[in-house]
């Protein structure tokens, strides 16, 4: 609105120009959110990124994910059942947008449901795509631990046999969980 002021121009002109550049962002085909876990072949395709991009041990690693706080404006008592929810750990209002991209950095799937102050978990858990996950019963999910793919993730969530989080503590020096926690924060950079 400052914007406005300073070039002499309509409020209602900027705001036209600003949804006719969110349009065209939206309308490009390369930017659409494509995630289809469900073929076979595709999840093939998703963990030979990871292992081309770092040279990870891990051929099964499909896909990262990870929650950030998205800045917004203190939301109105009347709008919001709790102004509180939104007001984040990291000193602002925001929305919990939880994410997942490829080894290509190409964002495959998002949420932005939960508030700012949900934790991670909560926040993909309370998804439609947190809540299939963990069920092995899922279709989806039992082709994925058929597979033996999986959704690397910080230690922030919940494993499962299909999210593979960091190993709890440093590894201090242990053989197996060292060199685990390396690849598994190599594949997840990805997100972060």
């Amino acid at each position: 609105v400052d914007s406005c002021a300073v070039f002499v121009v309509h409020p209602a002109t900027l705001y036209r120009s600003l949804w006719e550049v969110i349009d065209a962002i939206n309308a490009i085909p390369s930017l659409d959110l494509d995630f289809q876990m469900c073929c076979h072949q595709r999840r093939l395709d998703y963990a030979g990124g990871f292992q081309r991009r770092r040279g990870s041990p891990f051929g099964n690693v499909i896909d990262a994910l990870d929650g950030v706080a998205v800045r917004q404006e203190q939301p109105l008592a009347s709008d919001v059942q709790c102004v509180a929810y939104y007001y984040s750990r990291k000193g602002f209002y925001a929305f919990n947008t939880q994410a997942v991209c490829d080894a290509d950095y190409k964002f495959r799937w998002m949420s932005c449901m939960s508030p700012g102050a949900c934790h991670d978990s909560t926040a993909f858990a309370s998804t439609r795509f947190g809540k299939l996950l963990p069920d092995p019963t899922h279709e989806l999910t039992a082709a994925l631990i058929s597979a033996g793919n999986c959704l690397v993730e910080d230690e922030a969530y919940a494993a499962s046999e299909v999210l593979a989080v960091p190993c709890p503590g440093s590894g201090r020096g242990d053989r197996w969980k060292d060199p685990y926690n390396f690849y598994q924060s190599s594949s997840r950079i990805h997100i972060e």
